[in-house]
């Protein structure tokens, strides 16, 4: 057990602990911290930086199908032990990281940093979006719905996660993502994530497009847990095109390349059900 696995469980770190710190991932961030004199209430986007390269560094490897975000794994995460998870895991682990004391964290107060879901929009026709960190409630949303938003991602792919959009305008794997949620971390009145190290000034900012309605094979009424099986359209609003297109999942064994952990492909013009009323009355949306 490590520095941050006791600190997580309220136990003194011991000396064998100790003399392991610097070379941990926490302990790497924070032996830059202490070199350049940083503090979080200053120096928050330098410590972003030197989270994400530490994660490239132990060659951390984001897998959003994996069922190990909780916070005991991100204090492993911190410790080095673990080396891949889903998103909630770093995003806990930067939050450990801020709240731990001298000389393993910033000693931020609990009460201002806080990890942050986010699912798309609230109101999504055919669908259930819910905030929350949790394990089982990530879980139970990525298994029942599988888009609610799309970000930018690099084509080449993030800590070894490939782009999971083909692009059928131009016959490509897109420089996109399509996500069921993701998780940040907030503080001083922004959202810090880890894994794009990125900063945004509201939540909403991690978007390319929001998913405004879910279809399910023709079906509006069909329940969120057909869409493993069935083929699901995407009702997605591109606030760049400021116009509705669809995106379509892709049957087992189909896909044109990109990340094996989902198939997307789109965007198209019209609707595969051909019917827009089937998408009811769709919300509008109130941040951008």
């Amino acid at each position: 057990m490590g520095v941050y696995q006791k600190l997580h469980i309220n136990a003194e770190p011991s000396d064998l602990d100790i003399a392991a710190f610097d070379n941990t991932l926490g302990g790497r961030v924070m032996k830059a911290a202490t070199q350049n004199t940083w503090t979080a209430q200053n120096n928050m986007t330098e410590i972003l930086d030197a989270f994400y390269n530490a994660l490239v560094h132990f060659h951390w490897e984001w897998r959003p199908r994996t069922p190990c975000g909780n916070s005991t794994e991100a204090a492993k995460t911190l410790d080095g032990q673990i080396k891949h998870a889903e998103c909630y895991v770093p995003a806990n682990a930067l939050y450990q990281l801020l709240i731990a004391k001298a000389p393993y964290g910033f000693a931020v107060d609990k009460a201002n940093v806080k990890v942050a879901p986010f699912s798309g929009h609230k109101h999504i026709i055919g669908g259930d979006p819910k905030d929350g960190p949790t394990l089982n409630d990530s879980w139970k949303r990525d298994q029942q719905n599988e888009i609610n938003f799309i970000s930018s991602h690099p084509r080449a792919g993030v800590h070894g996660l490939a782009a999971n959009i083909y692009d059928v305008s131009t016959n490509q794997i897109a420089d996109m993502y399509a996500w069921c949620d993701h998780k940040v971390v907030s503080y001083l009145g922004k959202f810090w994530d880890p894994c794009y190290n990125k900063v945004y000034l509201v939540k909403e900012g991690m978007t390319k497009a929001l998913v405004i309605g879910i279809n399910i094979d023709g079906s509006p009424t069909a329940s969120p847990m057909d869409a493993l099986t069935r083929v699901w359209e995407a009702k997605v609003l591109v606030p760049k095109f400021h116009q509705a297109v669809y995106f379509r999942s892709v049957p087992f064994g189909q896909a044109r390349g990109g990340s094996e952990d989902m198939k997307v492909e789109g965007p198209y013009a019209t609707s595969i059900c051909g019917d827009e009323d089937a998408y009811g009355d769709l919300r509008a949306m109130t941040r951008w």
